[in-house]
């Protein structure tokens, strides 16, 4: 598989010691979900960072084959921290100064989440990538089912570069929104 990069924050994917192990065993997506039993979409995500840790279950697998856990689990934490820093020179600004409605679902308005991601120019999804976290963490705030900003998401935020009191700002937006 070649290199491949994300074309928004440049970050080499395949830095990344998910992907890096599976391609240094010469399987694709399809022959290692087939070899390991795990959702394709588990390594999917594991492999784009969606997830604070690697999953327990793809450590093992990855131990199975070799490889030490202590290396994955140190070198997937630095991929999410370097995509992340990559993520804060892109963004750093405007993810600062995004002005957030003053109305609530009753009034028909956006959420705030959906504020946030088109002021970056992202999808929800898109937006999971690139702050590493994962999409039904999103979604799950976005639909009503969540309304309270994650952990997951809130130190996302704080890593990106969203200071404290625009953390604060988009969490009341948010709380509000659900009244």
């Amino acid at each position: 598989m070649p290199n491949s990069s994300d074309a928004r924050t440049d970050r080499p994917l395949d830095t990344n010691p998910v992907r890096k192990a599976r391609t240094r065993l010469q399987l694709s997506l399809y022959d290692v979900e087939a070899d390991s039993k795990i959702n394709l979409q588990t390594w999917y995500l594991t492999e784009n960072g969606c997830y604070a840790n690697v999953p327990p279950v793809i450590l093992d697998y990855l131990e199975d084959q070799g490889f030490s856990a202590a290396w994955v689990e140190s070198a997937y934490a630095l991929f999410i921290a370097k995509s992340r820093a990559a993520f804060f020179l892109n963004y750093e600004v405007t993810i600062n100064s995004i002005e957030y409605s003053h109305k609530t679902r009753k009034d028909s308005a956006e959420h705030p989440l959906r504020t946030l991601c088109d002021s970056l120019g992202l999808s929800r999804q898109g937006l999971a990538k690139e702050l590493c976290v994962q999409p039904s963490v999103l979604y799950k705030l976005e639909s009503g089912k969540q309304k309270a900003v994650p952990n997951q998401l809130e130190t996302a935020l704080l890593e990106v570069g969203m200071t404290s009191d625009n953390l604060q700002v988009f969490q009341k937006k948010v709380s509000e929104w659900h009244r």
